[in-house]
C-alpha cells in the first residue's frame, strides 16, 4: 500500500501582512492613476462611456449618471486604498464601479463559456501589471 504523504503549508503573519500590503497598494494605485487622468476630462469620460455601450439597449442618460461617478470614485478608492483606510468598502466600491457594468454587458452565451471569469481573471492580471488575457 502506497501512502501519501501531505504537507502542511504554514505561512507566517508577516509574509501574509506583507503580501495583502503589496497588493492593497498595487490595486491602490491602479484606481488612483485611472482616477487622475479622467478627472480632468469627465464630460469626455462620460462621453466615451456612452460610445463605448452604445450598442447596448440602454438609453444614453443612463449611462451618464454612473459613468460621470467612475473617476470620482476611482480616485478616492485608490487613495484609501495606498493609505490602508476602509479597504473592504474601498474594494467593494471599486468592484462596483469598475466590474459591474462590464459583468453586466456580458451575454448570457459569454457567461455560460467561461466569459465572466476569465474577464475577472484578466482584470486581475492587468490590474497587477502583468498580460492581459
Amino acid at each position: 500500500m502506497i501512502q501519501k504523504t501531505y504537507s502542511e503549508i504554514r505561512l507566517r503573519q508577516g509574509d501574509i501582512a506583507l503580501a495583502y500590503a503589496l497588493l492593497r497598494i498595487v490595486f491602490g494605485i491602479n484606481f488612483f492613476v485611472h482616477g487622475l487622468v479622467r478627472i480632468g476630462n469627465i464630460p469626455g469620460f462620460v462621453q466615451g462611456q456612452i460610445d463605448l455601450y452604445q450598442e447596448i439597449a440602454i438609453p444614453s442618460f443612463l449611462l451618464a449618471g454612473p459613468a460621470f461617478l467612475i473617476p470620482i470614485v476611482e480616485l478616492i478608492v485608490g487613495f484609501l486604498l495606498i493609505l490602508g483606510l476602509k479597504t473592504r468598502i474601498a474594494l467593494i466600491a471599486g468592484f462596483f464601479i469598475n466590474d459591474a457594468p462590464d459583468v453586466w454587458s456580458l451575454s448570457i452565451a459569454e457567461v455560460g463559456c467561461g466569459g465572466l471569469p476569465a474577464h475577472l481573471l484578466s482584470d486581475l492580471f492587468y490590474s497587477a501589471g502583468g498580460p492581459s488575457i
